[in-house]
């Protein structure tokens, strides 16, 4: 993870975007708000958390189109979520340009 985000913030960054860095190493996941002159890093504790990312631990992600959609879905399934709840109702909200 610290290599990752030491690459990232040291790269010449030219763009505005968000990126998710996952380690299966220590089992932890960051989102980086990334442009070029900002590098911020996020995790479950330190995120935009509003009415659409409510805190919850160990959890934590970003909408495409700031809609309660994701929100219907993961926080029902705190604590077990998993690649087919992900595969099967997040996966498809997805459009050109989100991955």
């Amino acid at each position: 993870m610290n290599d990752a985000l030491k690459y990232m913030n040291e790269s010449h960054r030219t763009c505005s975007i968000y990126l998710g860095v996952g380690s299966s190493r220590d089992n932890t996941f960051r989102i980086i708000e990334y442009s070029h002159k900002e590098f911020n890093v996020y995790d479950d504790t330190n995120w935009h958390f509003d009415a659409n990312h409510p805190k919850l631990e160990n959890l934590i992600w970003k909408e495409y189109h700031q809609s309660e959609c994701f929100k219907n879905i993961l926080a029902p399934a705190h604590g077990s979520i998993n690649a087919e709840l992900i595969y099967r109702n997040l996966v498809s909200m997805a459009q050109t340009g989100d991955s």
